[in-house]
């Protein structure tokens, strides 16, 4: 949740203007989990308006410059996400 909400205000702030309107609704995320392992993948949707469009917002084009929100949102994420791992391993161990 955390890496979408981030994702869509970094690209709101960068891109102002009706280029990119629908570009941040499109960003969504799902999440799987077996008994030992989760997965979450975090994009834009490309069935969702301009949803086509991640990989040229975030890496550019030869006519537009790169938004990047996809990978800044989750560095800023990654450590939040470790201190709620060490915690569980701390839970766990007890």
């Amino acid at each position: 949740y955390n890496i979408r909400r981030d994702a869509r205000r970094n690209v709101r702030a960068a891109s102002r203007g009706l280029y990119l309107r629908h570009y941040p609704r499109s960003i969504g995320y799902d999440v799987e989990a077996g008994p030992d392992w989760v997965e979450a993948e975090v994009g834009p949707e490309v069935d969702k308006l301009q949803g086509g469009m991640g990989r040229g917002v975030e890496f550019g084009s030869s006519k537009t410059a790169p938004i990047a929100h996809l990978f800044p949102a989750l560095d800023a994420e990654i450590p939040r996400y470790e201190r709620q791992l060490a915690r569980a391993i701390d839970r766990a161990l007890r």
